[in-house]
């Protein structure tokens, strides 16, 4: 789809949203993040993946989030955007067993973009979530919480055993400082998985050779008998 306005040279950049959960209960998996993708560099600017610990969820984008989800995105209208991420949402649709829908809406007198997920089950459609990107204010201890929230869940960790390694509880820095400390923070993680992983490995080389070893030795006392 086209735009009137030109769009920025390609970029990547990850956006987290604030999610809470539908219902009731304090269960640790019951809180779950959607990471946003924004590739400029593709016909539609956007791409979605959701990670759910629950199959009902809610959320909401607001504020300084959905300034740099646009901006990110190369967008200087609310309107194109709109437009565009219905169109993404559509060919996402066409792709999967899920049913998207994605209206413009008003929020406390303010333009917003409902999405509605639901699919089909045993022939019964069944409400999956909404999330509603909305101009509203967001408050920092608000931009705090959705950031441990999606550190933890990135690094596939309980919230309460994280560490954090920077404290974003202290954590008074614009919202681009906090998500590149976000990304530091996973980077970090990362590595150190791929580290335990390298390990894993020369241990069980090590193995190999040595039953390699063992497997030789009982053939050659085999010959000398």
């Amino acid at each position: 789809m086209s735009h009137s306005t030109p769009r920025k040279e390609p970029e990547n950049c990850v956006c987290f949203f604030r999610l809470t959960e539908i219902g009731k209960g304090d269960s640790a998996a019951s809180m779950c993040f959607l990471v946003a993708d924004v590739f400029p560099e593709q016909s539609h600017g956007i791409s979605m993946s959701v990670s759910r610990a629950s199959e009902a969820w809610t959320g909401e984008l607001k504020g300084r989030d959905l300034e740099l989800l646009l901006k990110a995105s190369g967008y200087h209208s609310w309107k194109a955007f709109c437009q565009d991420t219905k169109a993404a949402l559509t060919d996402l649709q066409d792709k999967s067993d899920y049913h998207i829908t994605a209206e413009t809406t008003m929020k406390a007198r303010k333009p917003a973009l409902r999405v509605s997920w639901s699919k089909t089950v045993r022939n019964k459609k069944e409400e999956i979530g909404t999330i509603v990107l909305s101009k509203s204010p967001v408050t920092a201890s608000e931009t705090k919480k959705f950031l441990k929230l999606a550190v933890a869940r990135a690094t596939k960790v309980s919230r309460r055993s994280v560490d954090l390694k920077v404290s974003i509880d202290a954590l008074d820095a614009p919202f681009e400082s906090a998500v590149e400390a976000a990304k530091q923070i996973v980077q970090e993680r990362q590595r150190e998985y791929i580290s335990i992983l390298s390990k894993t490995k020369l241990l069980l080389d090590a193995k190999s050779e040595f039953a390699d070893s063992i497997s030789s030795a009982n053939n050659e006392l085999d010959v000398s008998r």
